[in-house]
C-alpha cells in the first residue's frame, strides 16, 4: 500500500489573530442560555450578567431575576474569597514558594553546556550498556549486559 505523508494543515488566519480572539473570549466572552421562561446571561469569567424570568410563566418573575443575579454573583464572590484564603495560606509555606520559584524561572535557567563530541569510530561510554564491540555476536546497543555469567557449554 502506498502511503504518502499528509500535507501540513493550512492556516487561514495568523497566530496573532488567533491569540487576539482567545484573549477576547477569555476576557469578554458572554453566553446566554434560556429554558422554560428563564434566561440567564453569563460572562466567561463566571459573572452572571442577568437573569430574566418571564412574568407569563412565573408570576412575580420580574423581581426574581434581579434577586437571582445578585445571589449568584454574591455566592461567586464568596467562593473566590475562600480560594484566596487557601491561596494565601499555601503561599505562606516556604516550600510552595520554592516550587513556584523553580517553575517560574525555568525558562531563564542556563542551558547545560553541550557534551564534548565523540571522536569518529569511538562509541560513547554513557550509552555503552556493556556492549561496546559491534563485532561481538551478542552486541546490542539497546540491551544491557547481564550480570549473571552463564557457562558457555550448556
Amino acid at each position: 500500500m502506498n502511503s504518502r505523508p499528509s500535507d501540513p494543515p493550512a492556516y487561514t488566519e495568523s497566530l496573532g489573530t488567533k491569540l487576539d480572539k482567545l484573549a477576547d473570549a477569555l476576557t469578554g466572552g458572554h453566553a446566554v442560555a434560556q429554558s422554560d421562561g428563564v434566561q440567564v446571561g453569563v460572562r466567561a469569567d463566571g459573572e452572571v450578567t442577568a437573569v430574566h424570568v418571564d412574568e407569563n410563566v412565573f408570576p412575580g418573575g420580574r423581581r426574581l431575576g434581579p434577586l437571582l443575579t445578585c445571589l449568584l454573583n454574591e455566592a461567586r464572590a464568596q467562593a473566590q474569597v475562600q480560594v484566596a484564603d487557601i491561596l494565601r495560606d499555601a503561599w505562606a509555606d516556604p516550600r510552595v514558594r520554592d516550587v513556584v520559584d523553580q517553575i517560574g524561572d525555568a525558562p531563564e535557567r542556563s542551558v547545560p553546556a553541550p557534551a564534548e563530541p565523540v571522536p569518529a569510530g569511538a562509541h560513547p561510554r554513557s550509552h555503552d550498556y556493556g556492549y561496546s564491540d559491534p563485532e561481538d555476536e551478542d552486541y546490542s546497543p539497546l540491551r544491557p549486559r547481564s550480570r549473571i555469567a552463564a557457562d558457555n557449554d550448556w
